[in-house]
């Protein structure tokens, strides 16, 4: 594994903007395409995301965390930000993909074991979490612990929340603060609970 520490000014020229503490862990084999710029570590981006434009450490003792392993795929288009104490982790063979706006809060986790997509302008609120995996069987015999995750465009992800496996969220959803979704989500649907159900329709949100 590669280890990168970045200091924002030695990557001026570079699609990456990094606070100090923040911790790229690449694999020689891992691919990245950075269709845009990725923050690193920072809250909100001073160019695209959030309302202020003051850059604010939230978490000083929690760094953000990018982990890529062996031939592991991550993508992004656009401004992408991963705020302090947010860890995003793509495992061997697996394949991330981040849309332009979108913003990774403050301690979410994001698991990727196969295939996640985050589409655009979407805002996965403090400490969610999504992942393509069980890590392990259930029971004796299962075929898959894995499956793919899609997250459409402007979807707004609940503080706490948790998106499971093999989940397809339509674009405009909300999933509410502390929802565990376990099926797919209709476009512009709020849903709540654990496991999560559709509570209302053609619902709309601002950031």
């Amino acid at each position: 594994m590669l280890s990168y520490r970045y200091h924002p000014a030695e990557i001026l020229d570079l699609p990456i903007r990094a606070e100090w503490s923040a911790r790229l862990d690449k694999h020689p084999d891992a691919r990245m395409s950075l269709g845009g710029r990725l923050y690193l570590g920072f809250f909100p981006a001073p160019d695209g995301i959030g309302r202020s434009k003051e850059i604010v450490h939230l978490a000083p003792d929690r760094p953000a965390r990018v982990t890529l392993r062996r031939e592991s795929t991550f993508q992004t288009q656009g401004v992408v930000l991963v705020a302090p104490g947010a860890e995003i982790v793509v495992s061997e063979n697996g394949s991330l993909g981040i849309g332009s706006g979108s913003l990774i809060n403050s301690g979410v986790s994001v698991l990727c074991w196969e295939s996640v997509t985050i589409g655009d302008d979407c805002s996965l609120a403090f400490d969610s979490v999504v992942m393509d995996t069980d890590f392990h069987e259930i029971r004796p015999g299962q075929s898959s612990v894995t499956a793919p995750v899609v997250i459409g465009d402007h979807v707004w992800v609940g503080a706490r929340a948790t998106i499971l496996k093999g989940v397809r969220i339509g674009d405009g959803a909300i999933v509410a603060a502390g929802s565990i979704v376990t099926r797919d989500v209709p476009a512009r649907a709020l849903v709540a609970g654990a496991p999560a159900s559709v509570i209302r329709n053609d619902v709309e949100w601002d950031r």
